[in-house]
């Protein structure tokens, strides 16, 4: 109940904050990710154990660095157009995943306000299935993207709709075997898809996912993508923090 209020929460304060304008300057949402950083620090005192705050410590230097890094290299590095206009986003992103040994579930979705005022919000859902028994990290998987612009801009690639879907496999490795549920999870996963938009456009997407479960219910997470086509070309990567969750039985 926790997490969903907290969600809720959150959800509410992004919400507002874009229907009243907050949002306008760059520094808002770092601010917000700061001060979310300092009551990491504030419940590991009233806990009043020095080894909690030891490890609150990690995830308050990592939403630091993150506020910071976010700030002073939030720009668009699509093409060299946008590097000279120094067009700048700013915005919010949620998202979940749904984990079990024979399949996972990936939801996501993104709102996006550009300096140049353009906007964009975006969706991906990603699903993957143990292919074998025998190959247990072997899955297939299917990715699925929608994307929509408010307007379009000959400076940088933005449809009004997009919808694409790609399919292939991915291969994860366990650094570490979980045995139980609730148990670390630390672990690679190698994807490669392919795919194709509305419009007939093949689209090939490899992609690195790192995750490692260092404090009971704190994980690192780390991704990388390359989206490659005709019309458009991607290289995104990604660091941050994942609370997870774990039923025990």
């Amino acid at each position: 109940m926790g997490f969903l209020v907290g969600a809720g929460l959150a959800l509410s304060v992004g919400l507002s904050a874009t229907f009243l304008g907050l949002d306008r300057d760059r520094a808002f949402y770092p601010t917000i990710m700061i001060v979310i950083a300092s009551y990491y620090g504030l419940f590991a005192v009233m806990a009043g154990s020095v080894q909690i705050l030891a490890l609150e410590s990690i995830a308050i230097v990592t939403f630091l660095a993150a506020s910071i890094a976010g700030f002073k290299r939030s720009l668009l590095f699509e093409n060299l157009t946008v590097v000279d206009q120094r067009i700048a986003a700013s915005g919010a992103s949620a998202s979940a995943r749904f984990d079990s040994p024979a399949s996972a579930f990936d939801a996501s979705i993104s709102w996006q306000h550009l300096s140049d005022g353009n906007a964009w919000a975006g969706a991906t859902i990603a699903y993957s299935r143990v292919v074998n028994e025998r190959l247990r990290g072997l899955r297939a998987m299917v990715w699925t993207e929608a994307l929509a612009y408010r307007r379009p801009s000959a400076s940088y690639y933005a449809p009004s709709r997009q919808l694409r879907i790609d399919a292939g496999m991915q291969y994860s490795y366990e650094f570490r075997v979980p045995h139980f549920s609730g148990d670390r999870r630390n672990a690679l996963e190698i994807g490669y898809l392919i795919g194709a938009d509305v419009n007939g456009v093949i689209y090939q997407h490899p992609s690195l996912h790192l995750a490692l479960e260092f404090a009971r219910g704190i994980a690192l997470d780390a991704r990388a993508e390359w989206v490659r086509s005709d019309v458009y070309t991607e290289r995104s990567a990604s660091v941050g923090l994942t609370i997870v969750t774990a039923r025990r039985r």
